[in-house]
C-alpha cells in the first residue's frame, strides 16, 4: 500500500513546489544569488520504504518575508504569504488522494465469507 501512497506523494509534490516558486516569483523575491532566486528544493524522508516526511527548503530571508519580520524579529514589513496558502491546498489534496487510495487498497483486500 505504501508504494502507491509514495507514488501519489512523489507525483503531487513537484507541482506544489512549483506553485510556491511561482508565488515567490510573482512577489519579486530575490534572496539567494547563487542559484535561481525562486527555486526551493524539496526532499523526502522514508522509513521502511514509506515516505513519512516531505521537506521544502526555504532560506532565512524567505521565511522572514513570509512572516513579515526583519532580521531581529520585529519590523513594519507586510507579510508576503507565499507558502502557507499553497501548503494548505497541497495537504488537503494529498490527504484526499491518500485516503481514497488507502480505502481502495483496504476494500480490495476484504473478503466476504
Amino acid at each position: 500500500m505504501f508504494e502507491s501512497n509514495n507514488n501519489i506523494i512523489e507525483s503531487l509534490t513537484p507541482a506544489f513546489v512549483a506553485k510556491v516558486n511561482a508565488a515567490k516569483r510573482a512577489l519579486g523575491m530575490h534572496h539567494n544569488r547563487t542559484q535561481d532566486p525562486h527555486d526551493s528544493k524539496f526532499g523526502y524522508k522514508k522509513q521502511a520504504g514509506e515516505i513519512y516526511r516531505i521537506s521544502v527548503f526555504l532560506n532565512k530571508g524567505e521565511v522572514m518575508s513570509h512572516k513579515g519580520v526583519g532580521g531581529r524579529g520585529q519590523s513594519n514589513r507586510t507579510p508576503k504569504e507565499f507558502f502557507n496558502p499553497n501548503a494548505e491546498d497541497f495537504t488537503n489534496e494529498l490527504a484526499d488522494k491518500i485516503a481514497e487510495n488507502s480505502g481502495d487498497v483496504l476494500c480490495g483486500r476484504l473478503c466476504i465469507a
